[in-house]
């Protein structure tokens, strides 16, 4: 960092690949709202974006001690259907085991889904997500959602959420079962 560079926002921020990929982005807390999104935004460890506001907004509100952004999948892309139909194995090991190693360390182990309705887009990342609840169950996790679920049955993106509203439980298991229930019924998130 030169002396020209603001100081950073977040103190948390693991960026690869020149910036293309970001596995975690936050403020970190031992009792930190931890956020699962479905890609990461434009943001970084010196420059925050609207998301990411409303995120630290809603965490602050309800009490907790700093907030960490993930994302089912890290690859940047500012509109989710730019995302590749592909998943690359390597990087979703990896964003995997980091988002494992955050959940370990946080005392609170509270998971934000709100992913959205992009979560239908790509197959890989209703997989991700599955793989994630598996791997994180014997965490006892407390999944929860901001305000209503879509009319499609998906946890609303924190862009697409008013500050009225309140959290919930949210059943990840019950939801990953729907999400393979609609994928071999040919519903959504059947794109390869």
């Amino acid at each position: 960092m030169s002396e020209r560079d603001p100081p950073p926002l977040f103190a948390l921020c693991s960026e690869a690949d020149n910036g293309a990929v970001r596995v975690l982005l936050g403020t970190g807390g031992d009792a930190a709202l931890i956020v699962l999104g479905l890609n990461p935004s434009t943001a970084d460890q010196h420059r925050s974006d609207p998301t990411v506001r409303r995120v630290a907004a809603v965490a602050t509100g309800n009490g907790f001690n700093g907030f960490v952004l993930a994302n089912l999948y890290p690859l940047r892309a500012t509109d989710p259907r730019d995302l590749p139909q592909q998943a690359d194995p390597r990087l979703l090991a990896h964003n995997q085991h980091c988002i494992d190693a955050l959940v370990r360390a946080n005392r609170e182990r509270v998971i934000w889904a709100a992913w959205g309705e992009g979560i239908a887009l790509r197959r890989y990342l209703a997989d991700s997500l599955a793989a994630l609840a598996c791997r994180l169950r014997p965490l006892s996790c407390r999944w929860i959602h901001h305000g209503p679920i879509t009319r499609h049955g998906h946890p609303r993106h924190p862009a697409r959420l008013a500050y009225r509203w309140a959290f919930s439980p949210f059943n990840v298991q019950s939801y990953v079962e729907h999400l393979g229930r609609n994928r071999s019924a040919g519903g959504p998130g059947d794109t390869p």
